[in-house]
């Protein structure tokens, strides 16, 4: 077993030097043609991929004035500059920069995170966390609802406002307001721009500094890739959409995941957002239970995608078909799509498939879809992907590296309390995983190539184990515009 951090922490001394130093709304049911004609579909829950890096933190730091060679460093604060002005590095101890009480991040620009929580719109300063603006939802003329749609150059949040009959303006002129597409400020929370929306809405989302936007009429959903500040298309495409076998109603939305845009709804669909070619369509499938099961349970990612279809009594079974990137079917496997956040594509003839209901990992061969290998994970989840290599969690003790071709073990590190449920991050270069030890949270960071442990720290915004009624969720170790976050419980922290 190897050795507690606890154990081999070395003293250094911390000199203070004075010196300078990515829209779809958010509710839970889709409209159907029974609901208001300017309604917008409502998306499934999935997680989004934010596109815009995160600024470098840059303020208030203290520098480590003591190098420690050859021996990883314990730190209850990373108080350190970042010397990559695109990110936050992970090669080096993280600590709390700011925290919020939680929310629903909606995007980052023009140095400003949005950030909807309790009817409100907020913007923070990604450097300082501090309040720079406040927009109220469901005021005559403002916002009702946003999705977490952002465009660049200038950074604009895109939300809707309802139809809101007349509305008395400043002036005391009388203004009937109709349903649209808003574009809020990132800079300043103003309102900056609107569209009216004449039809029902299937959502908004930004694409490379463009808008994906879907319009449903009756059984047909249109399309549209625009250019925001002229509001001109650049392509359109239609969809033609089925109902659920039970009824007649027609309901769609969009989501854009790892670059692509997602149809979601009784029929599921893959659009390619370049050029509006629809990779893929799902018709539906038996429901009986009206659980309000898709066509296709997707999973996309920068490299392909894979599509789960298989039902028995309104479940879906772990069977799934991997296409690639342009729509082509490539072979059917045993399980769920495993393929991590982090990952280069490397060894493509192999898929990743959580297998056996998450308790194995499987590498499948493309040629025929036969498994090369299995690996028991006992609760642990893929992290990276990165030079022919997987690296995974296992259990409450281990990291470990895997050839993709083999499943031969490359290097396993040892962490005691290993805590695989928290989740973790990876940049390719180094994986950060979280652990609990003699009652406190921590960070453990280790080299993706050769599994050296380069650093642990204290886990900020992590809840207090000494508490004794403490209950609920682990916090989880996540990417948010690619800034490392720790979110637990309503409580979001911010690390760098």
């Amino acid at each position: 077993m190897a050795a507690r951090p606890d154990d081999w922490m070395v003293e250094v001394e911390l000199v203070e030097d004075d010196g300078s130093s990515t829209l779809v709304p958010p509710s839970d049911q889709a409209a159907s043609d029974q609901d208001s004609a300017v309604e917008p579909d409502a998306p499934a829950a999935h997680h989004r991929q934010l596109s815009r890096r995160a600024r470098q933190v840059v303020g208030g730091l203290a520098v480590l004035g003591v190098l420690v060679v050859g021996v990883p460093i314990a730190l209850d604060l990373a108080d350190q500059s970042d010397s990559d002005a695109t990110g936050v590095s992970l090669e080096r101890p993280l600590g709390e920069l700011w925290a919020i009480p939680g929310g629903a991040v909606q995007g980052a620009a023009d140095g400003v995170i949005a950030v909807l929580a309790d009817g409100k719109l907020t913007g923070y300063d990604e450097v300082t966390g501090e309040k720079r603006w406040l927009l109220p939802l469901g005021k005559p003329g403002g916002v009702d609802r946003c999705g977490g749609a952002v465009t660049t150059d200038p950074g604009i949040l895109w939300c809707w406002r309802n139809r809101q009959g007349v509305v008395v303006q400043s002036s005391g002129e009388e203004l009937l307001q109709e349903t649209a597409v808003v574009g809020v400020s990132m800079a300043d929370g103003t309102v900056a721009v609107e569209h009216e929306v004449r039809v029902p809405s299937a959502g908004v989302v930004a694409v490379d500094g463009d808008l994906v936007v879907g319009d449903r009429v009756g059984a047909v959903l249109t399309l549209r890739r625009v250019e925001p500040e002229q509001w001109r298309d650049k392509w359109t495409t239609q969809v033609d959409l089925l109902p659920r076998l039970d009824l007649t109603q027609y309901q769609a939305s969009i989501e854009q995941v790892a670059g692509s845009v997602v149809v979601h709804g009784p029929l599921a669909a893959v659009v390619d957002p370049g050029n509006g070619r629809v990779l893929g369509t799902w018709p539906p499938v038996d429901d009986p239970f009206g659980t309000g099961i898709e066509g296709a349970d997707l999973v996309v990612t920068d490299h392909g995608f894979a599509a789960s279809t298989a039902v028995l009594d309104s479940v879906r079974l772990p069977q799934g078909v991997w296409y690639d990137a342009e729509g082509a079917e490539v072979v059917e496997f045993d399980g769920t799509l495993a393929e991590p956040q982090a990952s280069d594509g490397s060894e493509p003839g192999v898929v990743l498939a959580y297998q056996s209901e998450g308790t194995l990992l499987a590498g499948v061969d493309i040629a025929n879809g036969d498994d090369l290998w299995t690996y028991p994970l006992d609760g642990g989840e893929a992290l990276v992907r990165q030079d022919g290599t997987v690296v995974v969690t296992r259990g409450e003790s281990e990291v470990t590296s895997l050839g993709l071709l083999d499943g031969r073990v490359k290097w396993t590190a040892e962490v005691d309390g290993l805590r695989a449920d928290a989740g973790g991050l990876s940049d390719g270069k180094v994986v950060i995983v979280m652990a609990v030890q003699d009652r406190s949270w921590l960070l453990e960071a280790f080299a993706v190539a050769t599994g050296e442990r380069l650093w642990f720290a204290d886990a900020p915004g992590t809840p207090d184990l000494d508490e004794l009624f403490f209950a609920g969720p682990p916090p989880r170790l996540e990417f948010i515009d690619d800034r490392p976050v720790v979110r637990s419980g309503n409580a979001l922290t911010w690390l760098g």
